[in-house]
């Protein structure tokens, strides 16, 4: 198997797996919210501080899916890590100022456990991407290395042929020659034996 076999093999499984990553993602969504909704519709967690953590969950969610799922420039992609890990930090005080107990405890440990584990996708998601691109370069610069071996390999056969063809024209030139001359004579001795032979039809021509 080819270096380039294994890389194109590998990038078709990493593309699947990123699929398959998108879609659970997707799905994911749906059981957030609904986790989200069970959350909010008990009285108990209907205190200060729930909109707060609700809304900072909710913008945690949104910037962390955008992050995995759209082209961002490193600078960009840096710029919004930075700005997800002040809301994180912002969550997890407003977590601790909720403090549910009870059925809110329990409806935001179900919270907390749908959002950790689209998390998880969310972190396996931007690797594959990082792999993907690797690989993607990889592959490029072997394709740009095998059209430089070809376009060498096009020149050598080129100036081959180009000398097997003089060789050729020069034999058929020297053919008529060869018929009246010792085998073993020299290709000098048979140029020259060809410019008498001109001279003399030359004279014949002149005389005529």
């Amino acid at each position: 198997m080819t270096d380039v076999q294994a890389l194109r093999e590998a990038m078709q499984s990493k593309l699947a797996r990123k699929r398959e990553i998108i879609d659970k993602l997707k799905d994911s969504n749906a059981a957030v919210e609904k986790a989200k909704q069970e959350l909010l519709a008990i009285p108990e967690t209907g205190r200060p501080g729930r909109n707060s953590l609700e809304r900072l969950a909710e913008q945690a969610d949104r910037m962390e899916f955008a992050i995995a799922t759209s082209a961002y420039t490193p600078a960009q992609e840096k710029a919004l890590l930075r700005k997800m890990d002040v809301i994180r930090l912002e969550l997890e005080q407003a977590k601790k100022e909720a403090k549910a107990s009870g059925a809110g405890a329990e409806a935001r440990a179900k919270l907390d456990a749908v959002r950790n584990e689209r998390r998880a996708l969310v972190a396996e998601l931007q690797v594959l991407r990082k792999e993907i691109d690797a690989i993607y370069k990889q592959l490029k610069d072997l394709d740009a290395q095998r059209a430089a071996e070809r376009t060498e390999r096009q020149v050598r056969r080129s100036v081959g042929d180009e000398k097997r063809k003089a060789r050729e024209e020069e034999r058929k030139e020297m053919e008529p020659y060869m018929k009246e001359v010792d085998p073993f004579v020299s290709l000098e001795e048979i140029a020259e034996i060809k410019r008498k032979a001109g001279e003399a039809e030359e004279t014949a021509a002149k005389d005529g």
